[in-house]
């Protein structure tokens, strides 16, 4: 920001709990940076849905990639087998084919291995 000023957050309202029992899971907000209670979308309180955005891959796999998956599933494992939450996960990847074959096409690797022959 050019002028030097914070932008001003939006206020947070938190959820209310629906009435059915929750655990005592309390998680970091980082828009008000405090520990709040998790409370489902859902009115039973039991049924979570989460997506997280996957890597955009363009080149071979790395210890990065690695580091998304095992953390997302961890907390996915916790939330389900500890907390008791029924978790609908999604995890997208972005341009595996577009980018990857682009990439594999211009090297070295496609002409010297006979795939094209023309």
């Amino acid at each position: 920001m050019a002028s030097g000023s914070r932008r001003e957050q939006p206020a947070w309202t938190p959820p209310s709990p629906h009435g059915a029992p929750l655990p005592p899971l309390r998680i970091h907000n980082s828009l008000t940076k405090e520990k709040n209670l998790f409370v489902p979308i859902d009115p039973s309180g039991r049924k979570i849905t989460w997506y997280c955005c996957g890597p955009t891959v363009y080149d071979a796999g790395h210890l990065g990639h690695a580091r998304n998956y095992v953390t997302t599933d961890v907390l996915r494992r916790i939330l389900r087998d500890y907390f008791g939450f029924e978790v609908q996960f999604v995890q997208n990847v972005t341009d595996v084919d577009d980018k990857v074959g682009f990439f594999y096409f211009f090297s070295s690797d496609f002409w010297s291995e006979g795939i094209w022959d023309g």
